[in-house]
């Protein structure tokens, strides 16, 4: 006997006999058809073998109910086929097209007002020494450098803890009843209690020193790295302060020359009055005026630019008012006796930047050698114990294990083969 089932004139079910069954499904070009029907047939034969054994034993049993129950679980798979692909809607929370913005369906996390020092919140002028420690102190990116050298050193410590033993307790509990066996009836079990297990490496042909070795050197990089950020924050803050400095100067100036042209202007027009000079010396007049007040204009403007640069860069908003206290003397300069060889010389043995960036490629180099032996064997030993109680009036049982483990890598899918490229890639480029 057969029977055909047709589903949306796309999926066929054959019923050969009482205990065959057919499926034909049209193919997709990528092949995600048919992973997400294995539950849909699985559940079918399921069915399909309980039609047989009551086919077998004389009950009557319907094709109808496994066609309309394979009918409905595929019409549901059809209709679900979008939300397998993105079962957690992450599609609905970026730009729906690359041309259109992203909109926040929740508010944004709200952004942080700098924190002003008590000198500025009395309005009290400050001098360069004392804007450069509040910059120190204030400005974000010293405090991110040094957050990032605590990090380095915490990485450290990480690669430290691999040489002592690893030891992790566990406390259990299990209820369990095995499958009876000749009629016999097996009673519940219940055990449970504590165990402590132990591992640690004896030898792993360096694995772990080179480890340790590129977390230092990568500390010593970090390190370097916030020194080479107060030098920059100290020449930022220094650089602004004469930059405002020298545009309030600037302003004064400018104002002083706006004032003298005007008194000149007005000269001009009383000796034009009089008949002592003519209406081009007025015209001339008011063209120095013109261009003194847009002098004036654009270093003010300057200024106003400049005071921002300063209270950016010791770590505040851009329209906090900063005061500052003029320069009592000129900066004292000094001759430059040595040559321009001597001073690169010196730029390149004692700037944190470039002694950053040598240990950054020793870094490099020895995370190298450390993932090219990654593959080799590795000697550790193991042990542990428990001790195991019963729900029953049995008496406790207690086990103790110490072992010695040889560990031999064998394939890993090239996985260290491509990691060792990577770190060797990375070792050159540094």
């Amino acid at each position: 006997m057969n029977r055909d089932i047709h589903i949306m004139g796309r999926k066929r079910l054959e019923l050969h006999g009482p205990g065959v069954a057919q499926i034909q499904l049209p193919s997709r070009r990528n092949g995600a058809t048919m992973p997400r029907l294995c539950v849909v047939c699985l559940f079918l034969n399921l069915l399909i073998k309980k039609r047989r054994g009551m086919h077998r034993s004389g009950s009557q049993f319907s094709a109808l109910p496994v066609g309309a129950l394979f009918l409905f679980l595929a019409s549901a798979h059809v209709m679900a086929q979008p939300t397998w692909r993105d079962p957690f809607a992450t599609d609905a929370q970026v730009a729906p097209a690359p041309y259109q913005r992203w909109e926040s369906t929740s508010p944004l996390p709200a952004v942080g007002v700098p924190n002003e020092s008590g000198e500025l919140a009395r309005n009290v002028p400050l001098s360069l020494p004392e804007l450069t420690e509040f910059a120190l102190r204030n400005n974000p990116r010293t405090r991110q450098s040094w957050l990032a050298a605590r990090a380095a050193a915490a990485g450290v410590g990480i690669e430290k803890a691999d040489q002592l033993p690893q030891v992790s307790g566990t406390y259990s509990m299990t209820r369990s009843q095995q499958v009876a066996n000749a009629g016999n009836i097996v009673p519940w079990q219940t055990r449970y209690g504590p165990a402590v297990s132990l591992s640690y490496v004896l030898y792993d042909f360096g694995v772990r020193g080179l480890q340790i070795e590129t977390s230092e050197y990568r500390l010593l990089a970090a390190n370097l790295a916030h020194n080479r950020t107060l030098q920059d924050v100290i020449f930022q803050v220094e650089q602004a302060y004469y930059r405002l400095i020298g545009n309030d100067a600037l302003v004064k100036v400018n104002g002083q020359s706006l004032k003298n042209a005007e008194t000149a202007l007005e000269a001009a027009q009383k000796r034009r009055e009089s008949g002592l000079a003519t209406v081009a010396d007025v015209y001339r007049a008011e063209t120095l005026v013109a261009q003194a007040r847009l002098n004036l204009t654009r270093s003010s403007g300057e200024l106003e630019k400049s005071r921002g640069l300063l209270a950016s860069v010791v770590g505040l908003a851009v329209n906090v008012a900063i005061g500052v206290r003029p320069l009592e003397a000129p900066p004292q300069t000094t001759e430059v006796a040595a040559s321009i060889g001597d001073l690169l010389a010196r730029a390149k043995s004692s700037r944190p930047d470039l002694v950053a960036a040598e240990a950054q490629v020793r870094a490099a180099q020895a995370n190298a050698k450390a993932v090219s032996r990654a593959g080799l064997p590795s000697i550790e030993v193991t042990g542990g114990g428990g001790h195991t109680m019963f729900g029953d009036n049995r008496p406790a049982a207690s086990n103790y294990n110490l072992g010695l483990l040889v560990r031999i890598p064998i394939f890993s899918g090239f996985r260290d083969t491509y990691s060792a490229r990577q770190a060797q890639a990375q070792a050159e480029a540094a």
